[in-house]
């Protein structure tokens, strides 16, 4: 039997002058979680971000 792999993957993105790295870390992990619980092969885009880009 092969080896099945999967991945989930958490966004998120900050002005390049954020003070502070801890914060969009926090979103990104944040995010990956979310994908983590919504299933196999996952993609999210932390809320804060997905705005920004439609906003």
């Amino acid at each position: 039997m092969q080896p099945f792999v999967t991945i989930s993957v958490g966004a998120a993105c900050a002005m390049p002058d954020a003070p502070r790295l801890e914060p969009l870390l926090h979103r990104a992990d944040s995010a990956m979680y979310q994908a983590k619980r919504a299933g196999r092969n996952r993609f999210v885009i932390d809320a804060a971000t997905a705005d920004a880009r439609h906003g």
